[in-house]
């Protein structure tokens, strides 16, 4: 009967744990998934990427990240023109 009743609060806590967890991935995984490393993935996070934690642990909400990275693709496909230099010093006028 223990074992039973055990077993019964164990699903609804599962249960719980997979709503919680739905649209959000472990830093490991999401860094695969995009095909980068762990540490870029938490550079990304310290630059402003999307990342909520469970407890202790971080977790990527993985639509709003996707959204993130595209963003930051677009600004960063066009870098703005660079300024001209000053000419160097041993260049003949």
């Amino acid at each position: 009967m223990l074992m039973d009743d055990q077993t019964d609060r164990a699903a609804p806590a599962a249960v719980v744990r997979a709503k919680l967890m739905e649209g959000r991935s472990s830093l490991p995984d999401f860094a695969a998934g995009i095909g980068k490393s762990e540490q870029a993935v938490r550079i990304y996070a310290r630059q402003g990427m999307p990342i909520e934690r469970v407890g202790q642990t971080p977790y990527v909400p993985i639509e709003p990240a996707l959204a993130w990275l595209r963003d930051r693709g677009k600004r960063n496909a066009s870098p703005p023109p660079r300024r001209p230099g000053r000419p160097s010093r041993n260049a003949t006028a």
